[in-house]
């Protein structure tokens, strides 16, 4: 099974990173909302920290986040995903935000030789 850094344990993210944990991966959670990580602890997820550190380890780091300000920090500020993630890594960015962050982030992350995939999640109305 793979190992997983999920960051961003709101309405959507908890779920999928349940999932995951459900399906025997191996998970590394971030959320600055310890009860969300919390509750994941107690299904056998690992806390992290920071970004950094869910990453360190990571073969797929998973984005769940409000807004792109918060992904440009998550993956690209102090403590974040790059200072650590291994160059074979996959960043899955599920946030929702516009496509002129999107590509000022994806530019920062590879700079970096990090690879990233666009996985936006939308709810449909």
């Amino acid at each position: 099974m793979a190992t997983i850094a999920f960051l961003g344990l709101g309405q959507m993210g908890s779920p999928m990173a349940n999932n995951l944990l459900q399906k025997g991966h191996s998970l590394q959670v971030f959320d600055v909302n310890t009860q969300a990580v919390d509750a994941l602890v107690t299904q056998g997820a690992t806390a992290a920290q920071t970004p950094a550190e869910a990453a360190a380890s990571a073969e797929f780091i998973i984005t769940m986040l409000p807004n792109g300000d918060i992904v440009r920090q998550v993956l690209l500020g102090e403590k974040g995903v790059c200072e650590t993630v291994s160059s074979d890594a996959l960043v899955i960015d599920m946030s929702d935000y516009s496509s002129l962050t999107d590509r000022c982030i994806n530019t920062g992350i590879t700079r970096k030789g990090i690879n990233m995939m666009d996985a936006p999640w939308a709810e449909r109305q």
